[in-house]
């Protein structure tokens, strides 16, 4: 609002904004998520050095100040600190050979993206024009952007490894063409997938910020390239085969 505007009455009061300068009404789902953004630790070297002032206008009507209070301190800090909880509750795994080499990554995203694409065919008829006929749904895919960093943060989620050996650890598995094992707490995620690309970037100041992109992966179709042995599947090993695809 660029200029005082009403936007409607509060029983007998008008509950104007844009009159004291340009304002904006933001929907808290989305204040939540700029507030993390905001106050989301970060490098030194990409902390802009700016100052943040957050303004909450409350329209009371005719209640006392404690029970203003009460309200803006449960909506706004309450709605927050459960988001926070969210993200310390959320990690993301990375594993091999049944876990026997893991990667936990050091910093979550602020997101991920998940996707599930659909097969669809397209075909022409002489009564009816385009058709499309809905096929078998494709291999999901997950991309995650974040940093390694090298040197100790206060809010990293593991400390056992810098910068350079997650990398080393990724490309070893890439040249080794593993599955790797992607399960990420707190989400119904946990799925095989394989690396489609993996991308890094050298900052200044050391830490590098990749993103790698992980395509879901079927193990019914894999044979272990380490494996000199040709092995031959009975339905009982078949089956244990399937159940490890859902632990």
């Amino acid at each position: 609002m660029t200029r005082p505007t009403m936007f409607g009455m509060n029983g007998g009061n008008a509950m104007v904004g844009g009159e004291s300068g340009a304002e904006a009404v933001l929907p808290l789902d989305m204040l939540w998520t700029k507030l993390a953004r905001i106050l989301t630790p970060q490098p030194a070297s990409d902390r802009p050095n700016i100052t943040n002032y957050i303004e909450v206008k409350v329209y009371s009507g005719n209640d006392d100040d404690e029970t203003i209070a009460n309200k803006v301190a449960t909506k706004d800090c309450g709605g927050y600190r459960e988001y926070v909880d969210r993200r310390n509750r959320m990690d993301i795994y990375l594993s091999v050979n049944n876990r026997a080499d893991i990667l936990k990554i050091p910093v979550l995203p602020p997101s991920f993206t998940i996707s599930k694409p659909q097969s669809l065919t397209a075909f022409e008829t002489v009564s009816q024009g385009e058709l499309q006929l809905i096929g078998s749904p494709k291999l999901k895919s997950i991309s995650i952007s974040s940093f390694f960093p090298v040197r100790d943060y206060p809010y990293l989620r593991d400390t056992s490894m810098k910068g350079w050996e997650y990398v080393y650890k990724i490309d070893t598995w890439i040249e080794q063409k593993l599955p790797i094992r992607l399960i990420i707490t707190d989400t119904p995620i946990n799925m095989a997938v394989a690396v489609k690309d993996f991308k890094y970037t050298i900052k200044t100041d050391g830490d590098l910020w990749y993103t790698l992109e992980l395509e879901e992966f079927n193990l019914l179709g894999w044979e272990n390239p380490q494996s000199d042995e040709e092995d031959e599947f009975d339905m009982e090993e078949l089956n244990k085969l399937k159940n490890r695809l859902f632990i």
